[in-house]
């Protein structure tokens, strides 16, 4: 079966990103998959930060009380990166991370893809099995103490979901329930209900509750009598004008008009 969604995410800098989307999902189908694909992210990455961690818990309560995903999220971030002097004073503070800040997630500059491989990168792939979401997410550049993780691995959570919202910034439908799903996601967390065996039938769940509670959309696993509202390809790449983003500003370029020979909506 091939991949139904793949992404990348590439951290040219901490303050420099670069992202794209590519679906082999039925033009009918391709909002669920961006929703599924958000949603299976967001929970590996939240049991991949530590589930007791603050910079988790902080970015799953930023989830659950995200009130319009136009806007970024704001969430506790810890360092870029982990120098010597640091881990020092780490340790012997026995604080977690001493030198954690809530930041906002458009602290991040959101440029044109070209190819170029980040410092830090994530690669993911997305497959569904019925009513599994198999998700292979392959994080590059993070030594063996993970250095930098707590500060990119709750930066692309918050970068998917603002991206995906102002790439389909007037569906009001699929912003309800993008919202929908990440609050879900970050409730989850809270709940202890996010482990290695749930993550594959928990994001399909969040997805199918999310579309069927707000539309009659014709998605997988839902009914259909009317299409969803349908404004942008599941490709994106919105690199924000200003520093600060606002919902009724900032819009977001369509990637593809640049990469011709990617799958096009």
């Amino acid at each position: 079966m091939g991949n139904l969604v793949s992404l990348c995410i590439e951290f040219l800098s901490p303050e420099t990103a670069a992202l794209y989307i590519e679906t082999s999902a039925p033009d009918g189908e391709r909002q669920f998959a961006e929703l599924l694909l958000f949603t299976s992210l967001a929970l590996r990455q939240l049991h991949n930060l530590g589930t007791i961690h603050p910079v988790t818990r902080s970015l799953a309560k930023a989830l659950q009380e995200c009130g319009d995903t136009r806007i970024p999220l704001t969430t506790l971030l810890g360092p870029p990166d982990l120098s010597l002097k640091r881990l020092t004073t780490s340790l012997a503070s026995g604080a977690p991370e001493p030198f954690s800040n809530y930041v906002s997630v458009d602290i991040v500059k959101i440029v044109r893809f070209s190819g170029q491989k980040g410092k830090k990168r994530f690669l993911a792939t997305l497959n569904q099995h019925g009513d599994l979401a198999v998700l292979r997410l392959d994080p590059k550049g993070f030594d063996l103490l993970g250095a930098g993780v707590n500060y990119y691995a709750p930066l692309s959570v918050g970068i998917l979901l603002h991206q995906l919202a102002l790439s389909r910034r007037e569906g009001a439908v699929y912003l309800r329930q993008l919202l929908a799903a990440a609050r879900s996601c970050g409730t989850a967390l809270l709940r202890d209900q996010i482990s290695v065996l749930s993550q594959p039938s928990l994001a399909y769940k969040i997805v199918k509750d999310s579309v069927g509670a707000l539309t009659t959309s014709h998605v997988p696993g839902v009914d259909a009598s009317r299409p969803a509202e349908s404004t942008r390809s599941a490709g994106l790449n919105a690199p924000p004008e200003t520093p600060t983003q606002r919902a009724d500003t900032t819009e977001a370029e369509d990637f593809f008009a640049d990469y011709p020979s990617l799958d096009k909506e």
